[in-house]
């Protein structure tokens, strides 16, 4: 899912602060430092995710390479579509005609 995409040219300047605050302070490298890791970071992630209400502060953003936000990219929309599922089964098993707690919210 992408979430940046409509704010053009703000996401454009909050991305090249975090990366050039990224090579003030750490030499340009990847926070996120995980197995397949490149090395140097090019992309900014946010810590808690756009789609689960996370904003653009700095305390909110990391840069890292490619390869780490990937991955990091990948778990998080896993565990979002698992949660989906989990809440779509506990719906239909609630919703079963033979449960006596049917109705009970």
């Amino acid at each position: 899912m992408k979430t940046n995409d409509s704010r053009g040219w703000e996401w454009s300047r909050i991305r090249r602060e975090a990366l050039d605050r990224n090579r003030r302070d750490l030499d340009g490298r990847c926070q996120a430092r995980l197995d397949g890791c490149l090395g140097e970071a090019t992309q900014v992630h946010h810590v808690v995710e756009r789609a689960d209400g996370g904003g653009d502060d700095p305390h909110n953003l990391m840069a890292i390479c490619e390869a780490c936000h990937t991955r990091v990219t990948v778990e998080a929309n896993q565990r979002r579509a698992s949660a989906r599922r989990g809440a779509k089964k506990e719906k239909k098993r609630k919703n079963h005609p033979g449960r006596r707690d049917r109705y009970e919210s």
